[in-house]
């Protein structure tokens, strides 16, 4: 049985999708939203941010807390009174996904998948996907149209 699901939360609906699926899915799992900041530039880990640098990364931390803020309301929209645990984490998504999941006992990855198809897909890779390849839990890709009350 699933007790621990992590829910990686951008902001999109894709991932808003996902969300509320592990919510009808696991209703008695621990459901945590994580937002990952993708932009960590090299002065962050000196300390020394300076001008637009520092900006950018005030403005992610900022949208970070509104994501998980509208998280936690569609939570509390799909059951009355229900809470989700948030959290924050810094890095490549595709890397920090599965290894956040290993450090925090999860036992199972839910996430949207954005749909990109083509040479878009080849040029960018999918995030869904290499989350698939490394994590070391199931993880269940929910496509946009796939419906969460299934």
């Amino acid at each position: 049985m699933t007790s621990h699901v992590l829910v990686p939360i951008d902001g999109e609906p894709s991932s808003r999708h996902a969300l509320e699926f592990a919510l009808s899915e696991h209703p008695e799992a621990t459901i945590r939203a994580l937002h990952v900041i993708g932009f960590v530039d090299s002065t962050r880990r000196l300390g020394t941010l300076g001008g637009d640098a520092r900006e950018r990364y005030l403005e992610a931390e900022d949208y970070a807390e509104q994501v998980l803020a509208e998280a936690q309301s569609l939570a509390s929209d799909f059951d009355s009174g229900l809470e989700i645990e948030t959290d924050v984490a810094f890095g490549p998504p595709p890397r920090v996904i599965p290894d956040y999941a290993a450090e925090h006992g999860v036992d199972h990855i839910v996430m949207g998948d954005h749909g990109m198809a083509g040479s878009r897909r080849m040029v960018l890779g999918s995030v869904a996907e290499m989350v698939v390849r490394r994590a070391a839990v199931p993880v269940t890709v929910v496509r946009e149209n796939q419906d969460a009350d299934r």
